[in-house]
């Protein structure tokens, strides 16, 4: 049930969602290359707990001391862990790790990176405009992570593939994830509750 831990294992996934894309995008790359399904599963579980974490934190300022209603919250944040707990438990992942890796590409060309920003800017782009549906809204935060994820791993200068999603700067660029990350969170409450 801890908070950080929940948020790390979940960021690391999307790292190594966003590391296996890029991977995935070298021609010729295997194309069994992918997140393994369990490792989704565990990701999901462990979603379901930080979604009801978070929502827990956003409406106990508005309950009184005699209302059950974050007891209930709580309850299903120990039902939603016991879940995670068990999904954690049935996945292989020395058997994950070794399959990924089989199925890596020995080296990354040149400009792989290169196409690989430019294709999801071109996505973003498209999907960029007034009134767009949180589907699209989350798909951009997607393509930002994984733009993002893997240009510092790579220890790329980020400075060299701006403008990004309209953003010309990483300031702003910055701003427009951490918008979204709150844009999404709220969806998520406003579902829950």
């Amino acid at each position: 049930n801890d908070a950080e831990v929940i948020h790390r294992l979940r960021v690391g996934f999307k790292k190594l969602r966003a590391h296996i894309r890029l991977a995935a995008s070298v021609h010729g790359a295997d194309k069994k290359l992918q997140v393994p399904e369990g490792l989704k599963n565990i990701y999901h579980a462990a979603g379901e707990v930080r979604n009801l974490q978070l929502y827990r934190q956003v409406i106990l300022p508005f309950s009184k001391d005699t209302d059950s209603y974050p007891t209930i919250v709580t309850g299903e944040i120990d039902h939603a862990s016991a879940q995670l707990t068990r999904t954690i438990k049935d996945f292989k992942f020395h058997k994950a790790r070794r399959e990924i890796l089989h199925r890596l590409p020995s080296k990354l060309p040149g400009k792989v990176l290169d196409r690989f920003v430019e294709d999801k800017t071109n996505t973003i782009n498209e999907l960029l405009r007034k009134d767009m549906p949180d589907e699209d809204m989350h798909s951009i935060r997607k393509a930002l992570k994984d733009i993002s994820y893997n240009l510092k791993a790579l220890k790329a200068d980020e400075v060299k593939y701006l403008p990004i999603a309209n953003r010309k700067s990483l300031l702003e660029l910055t701003a427009l994830m951490d918008t979204l990350n709150e844009y999404q969170d709220h969806v998520v409450h406003l579902s829950l509750l």
